[in-house]
């Protein structure tokens, strides 16, 4: 004769494994510290700015769930990881392909040291490199 067996967790602090201090917050900020470890390593150097920006945060994701993120404050990174080929100038606040010539007229924001717009040089060749999902796939290869 078939039987029911029921099993009745009490969650009255089960959420607490997921706040700071948890046992799943702790292991997701160990493995979002080695993400980052692993994208500093992979990190193209010219002036350490980039490598510099770099931050990792944690955030509780609903109320069993904790999520890192891996990130960087620096404007330029994504021209590091995407490149800029085809050459890429301003057109305002807007950023463009097939640029006119060898020189791009920036107009600078409201609150920029110089209210004039100005002359500077294309930025083109940069060929992308992908550190941060480089760093991504090796982590989701360690844990899945």
């Amino acid at each position: 004769m078939p039987t029911l067996v029921r099993v009745t967790v009490e969650d009255q602090n089960i959420n607490r494994i997921f706040l700071p201090g948890g046992d799943a917050w702790d292991w997701m900020r160990k493995v979002g510290q080695e993400q980052m470890f692993i994208t500093l390593e992979q990190t193209p150097v010219r002036s350490g700015e980039l490598r510099r920006s770099f931050n990792l945060a944690l955030t509780p994701n609903g109320a069993n769930n904790v999520r890192y993120t891996v990130g960087t404050y620096s404007e330029h990174a994504v021209y590091v990881i995407f490149g800029t080929t085809p050459p890429i100038w301003g057109d305002g606040n807007a950023m463009a392909a097939n640029p006119p010539g060898p020189l791009m007229l920036i107009r600078p924001s409201p609150h920029s040291w110089s209210p004039h717009p100005f002359w500077k040089r294309l930025v083109d060749g940069q060929m992308a490199n992908d550190f941060m999902g480089r760093a991504g796939a090796v982590i989701y290869a360690r844990y899945g």
